[in-house]
């Protein structure tokens, strides 16, 4: 089975991931480590796995770590899967979470994750990815695993979970149950690491020594991760790329959803007029919550898709007491564990180009000379007010709370000599010696990328 291809967008972030990962202490092995062989075949709690050996590296393609969440499992806490007795192939990629970008695809049975390793390993660290795609769109093979398995050293373990408004409900006919959250997806990783922390030893992983990585929406989960209670000593080391702290309040978030599914409800003879469906879905009449799980899912996908940044049309990481503090990210305690903040050089630049306003009428009273402009204004600036956010303005958040090891970088990816470039998207074989981490520590100190970094490797003893 040919490696799964890779866009260059994958290919250039593959490169920050190896650099940010590389710095972290943990990340190779003592020369003296016994390797062990790893086969293709490997034990789980619920039963046994095969995966396949690509190019350097072994993979397993969507291992269940919980049951679907279809029909009444629905904004549901995730529950176990059914236990099997013979090997489950996961030699194949399987379909990611229900989305809806351009149309609606994937499964609302999506509870699985990849396991990347290398033939020959020992204890290694662990790698726990969460996507970038706004929480709506996206999968966890957009990065290369197999690549950064190698290049690391490490098991890289890629987590699809519920997104949109499946992984995201607040209102009251649901947050009223045993779960009291609108955060499922949270949830979901939840179970998901507690999966990794029961099984990731069978592929030769470290279950004590788990970092969990992710990338623009994914960094931005893995701050409510650092920042939520449920989440304590489930992980040991965190790394966010072009996330930040993003939050809703619950009960403006479910006025939201609630405007958003009204229009279904009428067309469904649940109520008669848009108003009155509003104040239902508000409620937590149980036929609420009856009516919503027997909705087709290619009918609530589209609701509020192509949200991008925007937290007003689709509200998430919702501060329910429960999965996120009341008072947000200045009222939570933070876990004591080193975390390392990254940020592009260049962070909005393509967000800018692709905002919806530029295609809009009013953009058409300009001369293509001034929608130019504009739209270099916005990425300079919106670059410099990204990387603000993502880094600086997060880490004196967390510092005010927690004196764990905290780190800022920034980071920059060169292209490959093109004689090399076609190779090397293809296989998404980036150099880590390509990217140029400059990473600052929030204490004055050292400034040079060298010295920057050796504080995170010397502050934490390999687990």
């Amino acid at each position: 089975m040919q490696a799964p291809k890779f866009s260059r967008r994958s290919f250039l972030k593959s490169g920050a991931v190896a650099a940010a990962a590389a710095s972290l202490p943990g990340f190779s092995l003592p020369a003296a480590a016994a390797a062990a062989p790893i086969g293709t075949v490997c034990q789980t709690q619920h039963g046994p796995v095969q995966g396949i050996r690509q190019e350097g590296h072994l993979v397993w393609y969507g291992i269940p770590y919980g049951a679907s969440t279809a029909g009444d499992a629905r904004w549901t806490a995730p529950q176990d899967p059914a236990p099997w007795a013979d090997a489950k192939d996961c030699t194949v990629p399987g379909a990611a979470a229900y989305q809806y970008s351009t149309c609606a695809l994937g499964t609302e049975d999506c509870l699985k994750l990849d396991v990347y390793t290398t033939e020959k390993t020992s204890k290694r660290p662990v790698i726990v990815y969460l996507h970038s795609g706004g929480n709506q769109i996206g999968s966890a093979r957009e990065l290369p695993g197999g690549f950064l398995a190698e290049q690391l050293g490490c098991v890289f373990v890629g987590l699809e979970y519920r997104l949109g408004l499946f992984g995201f409900n607040c209102l009251p006919a649901f947050c009223s149950g045993p779960e009291e959250t609108g955060n499922f997806a949270l949830l979901d990783m939840a179970k998901a690491l507690d999966w990794v922390r029961d099984n990731i030893a069978s592929f030769g992983g470290d279950p004590q020594n788990i970092t969990v990585l992710g990338f623009a929406a994914g960094g931005r989960d893995g701050m409510a991760l650092l920042a939520s209670p449920l989440f304590v000593g489930r992980f040991q080391k965190a790394i966010s790329i072009s996330g930040g702290m993003t939050c809703a309040d619950e009960n403006t978030s479910a006025e939201t959803l609630a405007a958003a599914l009204a229009p279904l409800a009428v067309q469904d003879g649940k109520a008669l007029t848009e108003a009155t469906a509003r104040h239902w879905l508000l409620t937590e009449d149980p036929a609420v919550r009856s009516w919503l799980c027997g909705v087709d899912a290619a009918r609530l996908a589209p609701l509020m898709a192509n949200a991008g940044f925007r937290m007003s049309v689709f509200p998430h990481l919702y501060t329910d007491g429960i999965t996120l503090p009341e008072g947000g990210y200045p009222a939570a305690q933070y876990s004591e564990i080193p975390t390392l903040l990254l940020t592009g050089a260049d962070e909005f630049n393509a967000a800018a180009r692709r905002d919806s306003w530029f295609s809009s009428e009013e953009a058409k009273r300009f001369s293509a000379d001034e929608l130019e402009a504009a739209k270099q204004f916005a990425a300079t600036y919106g670059s410099a007010l990204c990387r603000v956010f993502s880094t600086r303005g997060s880490a004196e958040v967390i510092a005010a709370r927690s004196d764990a090891p905290l780190y800022l970088g920034r980071s920059s990816t060169a292209l490959p000599p093109a004689k090399h470039r076609s190779r090397c998207w293809a296989r998404s074989r980036a150099s880590p010696s390509r990217c140029c981490l400059a990473a600052t520590p929030t204490s004055a100190g050292p400034t040079s990328p060298a010295q920057a970094i050796r504080p995170w490797r010397n502050s934490c003893a390999p687990l």
